[in-house]
């Protein structure tokens, strides 16, 4: 979890989620690299998890938001996201904050006995290159 969570480089960042009322961590999000290559230097992933107790409550957009936020400070130009075909949650959050599905990878997760597809999510932040 340490190299998912930490980076050396200052732009990919991770963020606890703390509740206000009981100081309680209830998630994570963060920017991570898209890809290991100078040419994607511009285009982040984001994710963004969140305790069961503490969905549909409008937490997820407020987090994108803030994500965003701190994507356009670091200079970013694109963002991913990859979501599990069956987590409709999470496509309909992305979805509803202007990601738009690019992709559709089958087969190629396995997770609770199940075999799952991969949708990637992209949201362009900017205009400019």
């Amino acid at each position: 979890m340490k190299e998912i969570l930490y980076s050396r480089d200052s732009r990919f960042n991770s963020f606890a989620i703390i509740d206000d009322d009981t100081e309680e961590i209830i998630g994570y999000c963060m920017i991570t690299k898209f890809k290991n290559r100078e040419a994607f230097n511009r285009c982040g992933e984001v994710v963004v998890y969140l305790d069961e107790r503490y969905l549909s409550k409008g937490i997820g957009k407020l987090v994108l938001d803030y994500l965003e936020d701190e994507a356009r400070k670091q200079d970013f130009h694109t963002l991913i996201a990859s979501i599990s075909s069956d987590n409709e949650r999470s496509i309909r959050l992305f979805e509803s904050k202007g990601y738009f599905r690019c992709a559709h990878f089958k087969e190629v997760g396995y997770k609770f006995d199940k075999v799952l597809d991969l949708y990637y999510y992209e949201k362009i932040l900017d205009g400019s290159l």
